[in-house]
């Protein structure tokens, strides 16, 4: 392993590498949660019957892309990145494309399908360098940490520290209300575990947001915002991917009113994001 990684020529070790994988799982996995959710609500919105086998669907597909495009970037470049399918293109996809535009989940595939098509070309070329070497260095900057905001805006959401209001549209929780309404307590102990993270990383201990996880996970248990399973399954069989597995309908996409242009604003956008998503490697 040493000598296939080149871990010791990098200065680093294997426990290292161990200890920055699982900080880097447990940092991404809300992306196996998150990406189904997102992706599956149009289907809830217009009330499909199909909604819940669908969100189980795509729950597996986001898994297998990420295990499979982890094992090529760490097997066949050597790299020490993890790629999993990225925020703000699964909200353009699920809330501009198929709700705005009117596009089917199956015509949204094929675009997306034909766009990675043009990527890979592009990529091959070496366009894809050219556009990210003229791309300047501050717009990439506030991508990155635009990225992250909207990340951190959802993952505060979902904590319930962020909560709707007619008014400002978004406001932080009332932590007055800790003993009528439980959800407060979820927010409280996210908060918590916020400060013990960033209290770690100030004091550059090593793992800090895996310790932070950790504790933050064994805070909840006395305030029963973490639940202990009743059974433990080493082995458990996922869903079905049939439901969204090559799903993907090209006739309807070139067939669909208005394809001509919003298609092709569709392939424009999710080209530059994946150009953006890679523009370090």
């Amino acid at each position: 392993m040493k000598s296939f990684f080149d871990i010791a020529k990098s200065g680093s070790s294997i426990r290292i590498e161990i200890l920055a994988g699982f900080t880097t799982f447990f940092t991404m996995a809300y992306i196996i949660f998150v990406n189904p959710m997102i992706l599956s609500m149009p289907f809830y919105i217009q009330e499909s019957p199909d909604a819940d086998l669908m969100k189980n669907s795509i729950f597996v597909a986001t898994c297998l892309s990420a295990a499979i495009g982890t094992l090529l970037m760490s097997l066949y470049a050597r790299l020490p990145f993890a790629q999993a399918p990225g925020m703000g293109l699964n909200a353009f996809f699920a809330f501009t494309i198929v709700l705005g535009m009117g596009y089917t989940f199956n015509q949204a595939l094929a675009a997306v399908f034909i766009s990675g098509i043009v990527f890979i070309i592009i990529n091959m070329m070496g366009i894809r360098r050219q556009i990210v070497e003229s791309i300047p260095l501050n717009i990439k900057y506030a991508i990155t940490v635009g990225i992250g905001i909207f990340i951190a805006l959802i993952g505060f959401i979902n904590a319930g520290i962020i909560v709707g209001n007619e008014i400002t549209l978004v406001e932080m929780v009332d932590f007055s209300k800790y003993q009528t309404e439980p959800k407060v307590k979820t927010a409280l102990v996210a908060l918590i575990g916020l400060f013990l993270t960033v209290g770690l990383m100030v004091y550059k201990v090593r793992g800090a947001i895996f310790i932070g996880i950790i504790l933050t996970t064994i805070l909840g248990i006395p305030f029963n915002v973490t639940h202990l399973p009743e059974s433990f399954r080493i082995i458990n069989m996922p869903p079905s991917i049939e439901p969204t597995l090559f799903k993907m309908d090209f006739i309807g996409l070139l067939n669909a009113e208005g394809s001509s242009l919003a298609g092709v604003i569709f392939y424009c956008f999710n080209i530059i994001g994946c150009i953006y998503t890679c523009r370090f490697v």
